[in-house]
């Protein structure tokens, strides 16, 4: 069961929830327990918006949780317990979890000051994508670079040892913004600038940009954070929240107003992201789906894409503001599957890098343990293929445990692909039984993920083969095969294939 949902949709946190559930009241059925389902789900949804780990708790949470007023359903200390005893008789609670004795003992303590009337409604806080920072010296080599660096430089030289505003001011280019964007940093305050604005030009870049407020002449500092600055600081975030780039014209949707203006604004904030060096414009070909055509093409679209002085800006803003971030050197210290589900949220070209740094923060025989749980539990497909990746990174202890795991009837027909794929296991020797299996792994995760794209795909290939494997779905043994084949049958362009799906649908109800 995948208990981590690190910018998951909700979509596919419902159907995990729905999972999860059922398993509950079966797991209270057996014990004769009587429990109450919806406010066990409101809890799990309370953790997945706050940072999508269903099974880590602590005593600091727990106090939240149960000081939180849900819409609709009492979250009481009896609930709680409930889940907490399925979460240690099923092993699902998170490695990084305060001890079950811990969290009971808490819960008893709590329980006996419960109040309904203390309670408040809290905002979940959201969580981020990792945040890959730069060394300061990348930093300060990226500030030397930036447009305004370069300006103030040349405004110093040129301004001398004036320290009031001089009457020639309007002969230097943007002179009169210069002066006041100086003065706002405490260029002027002593009789000589401060040193280390002077020679260190990551301090000097880092001043400005929290006095951007002077540069673009507010009236003040609180003026520009409720206005243009809030803005900015969304298109930063849409951003970093875009795998680290995001479309054109998203930004602009996300920014603009019904003002006649409003071009001219994204314009004057896309200028100010330039001239700090927080991010750039690039043209990309990126693939679009054709829905009509059940097709995709290829497109050329302006992106903007985050520079390490736009990640360390808006790392220190989320820090300032008391919003939890997580850098890359947080997550090498996570549990793999904390890790996979930040990583699978995060600019891809992160990953490769902090594999290799997670492997090597973590001894080989405890990084095995984790990797083999994870694997025999989670039912995310690519969380367990990185998972196997991750696995066959650590060695011969690595590949032998995925050895092992070949007969395990859950993830044995992924390890089959994945030994396959590395010449580790003859592709005969894989049963058809598993490769459906596996298709149907696939297609489960692409179609909770990407549903239109999975959909497109699995219809542009051969028809006669899209019914065999939709025939051969039923006998697979795979946990997920009736929601696929729901989803074929009333989703599938082609009539012929829906109704073969219906009708090994009606095979699999009927078993």
């Amino acid at each position: 069961m995948r208990m981590v949902f690190i910018g998951a949709e909700p979509e596919d946190f419902d159907r995990a929830r729905c999972r999860l559930l059922d398993e509950f009241e079966a797991w209270a059925e057996i014990r004769g327990r009587a429990v109450d389902p919806d406010a066990v789900g409101a809890v799990l949804e309370y953790r997945y918006l706050t940072d999508g780990l269903l099974g880590r708790w602590t005593g600091a949470l727990l106090r939240e949780v149960l000081s939180h007023e849900f819409a609709e359903v009492e979250a009481t200390p009896a609930a709680v317990g409930a889940l907490f005893d399925f979460f240690a008789d099923t092993d699902l609670f998170d490695d990084r979890s305060d001890s079950v004795e811990f969290l009971r003992e808490a819960l008893a303590d709590l329980e006996d000051g419960f109040n309904e009337q203390q309670r408040q409604t809290h905002r979940p806080q959201f969580s981020t994508p990792v945040f890959d920072l730069a060394e300061d010296d990348e930093l300060r080599e990226q500030a030397e670079g930036t447009v305004m660096v370069r300006r103030m430089h040349e405004f110093l030289i040129w301004l001398d040892k004036d320290r009031v505003l001089p009457d020639d001011i309007d002969d230097f280019p943007g002179g009169r913004r210069l002066f006041a964007l100086a003065e706002a940093i405490g260029m002027f305050h002593e009789a000589e600038p401060p040193e280390e604005l002077l020679t260190d030009a990551l301090a000097l870049w880092s001043k400005m940009f929290d006095r951007m407020d002077g540069w673009v002449g507010a009236e003040s500092p609180s003026g520009f954070i409720d206005g243009d600055g809030k803005i900015l600081l969304g298109l930063l975030a849409a951003i970093f929240g875009g795998q680290g780039h995001a479309p054109e014209d998203l930004l602009f949707e996300a920014s603009v107003t019904n003002e006649p203006l409003a071009h001219d604004e994204f314009d004057q904030l896309r200028t100010l992201i330039f001239e700090y060096g927080l991010a750039v414009r690039e043209v990309r070909t990126i693939r679009r789906l054709l829905p009509e055509a059940h097709d995709e093409e290829e497109v050329a679209r302006p992106l903007y894409r985050l520079l390490p002085l736009g990640v360390h800006a808006l790392h220190g803003v989320y820090s300032h503001g008391g919003i939890h971030t997580t850098t890359f050197t947080d997550l090498t210290r996570e549990t793999p599957e904390v890790m996979i589900a930040k990583m699978l949220a995060s600019d891809p070209a992160l990953a490769d890098a902090l594999m290799e740094s997670w492997i090597a923060m973590h001894p080989p025989r405890v990084a095995r343990a984790e990797l083999i749980e994870l694997i025999g539990r989670t039912d995310d497909f690519e969380h367990r293929m990185f998972a196997l990746d991750l696995l066959g990174k650590l060695g011969q202890i690595g590949t032998d445990a995925i050895v092992a795991l070949r007969d395990n009837p859950i993830c044995g027909p992924c390890v089959a692909t994945w030994l396959s794929r590395y010449g580790m296991l003859p592709e005969e020797d894989i049963s058809e039984r598993e490769l459906v299996y596996v298709r149907l792994d696939v297609l489960t995760s692409g179609l909770r993920q990407a549903p239109g794209r999975t959909m497109a795909q699995f219809a542009a290939q051969p028809r006669h083969l899209q019914v065999l494997m939709v025939e051969d779905m039923p006998g697979s043994g795979h946990p997920c095969t009736g929601e696929v084949l729901a989803k074929i049958a009333t989703d599938h362009p082609d009539d012929f294939v829906a109704k073969a799906a219906r009708q090994a649908l009606d095979r699999l109800l009927a078993e």
